[in-house]
């Protein structure tokens, strides 16, 4: 859910209209054209600004509401001081939008990072050196993530009764594996 703040301005005459008490007489759902009971209160800021305040639910708001505001000056003979009408809707809410978007980029971001150092890892493997030195099988980067030539991993190489070999091993048993970059 998120509280959206909305102001508008009463002047008459290029003056500004203070201590009204305008009110929201229509908020008609733009979907489906159904009218709301269900109005904020309007209150006032100063100098002719006035505020109302509306709880868009992420799962429940419509589109959108058309709204008609009576601004309360009833010494105005003109309809266009009299009465205001505007649009509101979720997205009115920039803060929470953006925060969201943000949130999502930077997920994206950290994933893409981690496939990238992984996709490198797999490269450094598979375009790498391999040495046997004495009883370890050591790994050395082609150059994808790291350093060409920069140890990457070191595994124990092992017959087939688990004893350290460097002829014919069965197994390899990983000792150390440098963190991706």
């Amino acid at each position: 859910m998120s509280e959206v703040i909305y102001t508008f301005y009463v002047e008459n005459n290029a003056v500004p209209e203070s201590s009204l008490t305008p009110t929201i007489i229509k908020m008609i759902d733009i979907e489906d054209g159904s009218q709301t009971s269900n109005k904020p209160l309007v209150s006032e800021l100063s100098d002719g600004f006035y505020k109302f305040s509306y709880m868009w639910s992420a799962s429940a708001s419509p589109v959108g509401y058309l709204i008609k505001i009576d601004t309360g000056d009833l010494e105005s003979n003109n309809d266009a001081t009299r009465y205001i009408t505007m649009r509101i809707e979720p997205n009115d809410y920039l803060s929470s939008t953006a925060a969201e978007i943000k949130s999502s980029a930077d997920s994206l971001v950290a994933s893409a990072s981690t496939l990238v150092g992984n996709s490198n890892r797999i490269l450094d493997i598979e375009h790498g050196t391999w040495k046997i030195e004495g009883t370890e099988l050591v790994l050395y980067a082609a150059g994808f993530g790291r350093a060409a030539d920069t140890v990457i991993g070191r595994y124990d190489l092992l017959d087939a009764n688990g004893n350290p070999t460097s002829v014919s091993p069965y197994q390899r048993v990983l000792k150390t594996l440098v963190t991706i970059p």
